[in-house]
């Protein structure tokens, strides 16, 4: 019964829109923000995002370069953050999002590894290209909800509410979801998560000021976000070269990144 109801809700949904339509949702041909295409392209989310992950990175990549910080837009936070964009995001991160990248795994098995033949033999090859879009569009989903929770208002009501319904979408546990999965295979979801989270508190200007702040800081940190930016910093406090020759005694590493000595680390 379960199989047959995925099978008629597959047939009933129309067929996905183009990446080219999906932008043209979006913005007109001079980049422009399309008037009226707001809710257009929340449905295509709703309706194909969260079962099509091609469609999905698309959707993502739209919306992030179609929202604006003005809160009179169509396309702001505020607005879009009503129609239940966030919620969306977090939709689309969830339906797309692996429980384990093979690519980390394999990266993390070899930093482990005891044998000297695996360390030697990750010396001397390039570690293998992230293969998909999966971390890609966790990527791009973070920088939607650090977009969603940006505003250029003066507005303290209004640049919280933005937060808020970041927040109350089930923002964090997505965010800290998707750096525990790629957060040692790239560089990039970290970092991507950690300018949402710090967006979505109330940076620097707001953190203090906001009503409702120090309740969403909470929601921060029961997620798991201060451990997940930490672990982040640590994974990549090296370069990818220098975590080649992590396990090796620092007399047979040949690697010097930019890093200048006075910031190293210790001796091993």
């Amino acid at each position: 019964p379960a199989a047959a109801a995925a099978a008629a809700a597959a047939s009933s949904r129309s067929k996905p829109p183009s990446e080219r339509e999906i932008f043209s949702m979006a913005s007109s041909a001079d980049g422009a923000r399309r008037a009226g295409g707001a809710e257009r392209l929340l449905a295509v989310g709703r309706e194909h995002a969260v079962v099509d992950e091609k469609v999905a990175l698309s959707f993502l990549c739209a919306l992030y370069e179609a929202i604006d910080p003005s809160p009179a837009s169509e396309w702001s936070g505020n607005k879009l953050g009503a129609a239940g964009a966030a919620r969306l995001v977090v939709r689309v991160m969830e339906a797309h999002r692996p429980a384990v990248d093979p690519y980390m795994a394999a990266v993390q098995v070899m930093l482990r590894s005891k044998s000297v033949a695996a360390v030697q033999a990750m010396r001397e090859s390039d570690l293998p290209p992230m293969t998909g879009q999966g971390f890609r569009l966790q990527e791009v989903a973070c920088m939607c909800l650090y977009q969603l929770a940006c505003s250029d208002a003066d507005d303290l009501k209004v640049s919280n509410e933005r937060r808020q319904y970041v927040a109350e979408a089930g923002a964090f546990p997505a965010i800290v979801q998707a750096m525990s999965v790629f957060g040692t295979a790239t560089t990039q979801v970290g970092k991507a998560g950690c300018m949402a989270i710090y967006n979505i508190c109330g940076g620097s200007r707001y953190r203090h000021e906001s009503p409702g702040a120090e309740a969403i800081r909470e929601a921060a940190a029961k997620a798991g976000a201060i451990e997940a930016a930490t672990e982040y910093m640590t994974n990549h406090a090296q370069c990818s070269q220098c975590r080649k020759e992590l396990l090796l005694p620092r007399s047979k590493r040949t690697h010097r990144c930019h890093v200048p000595p006075s910031h190293w680390r210790g001796e091993e």
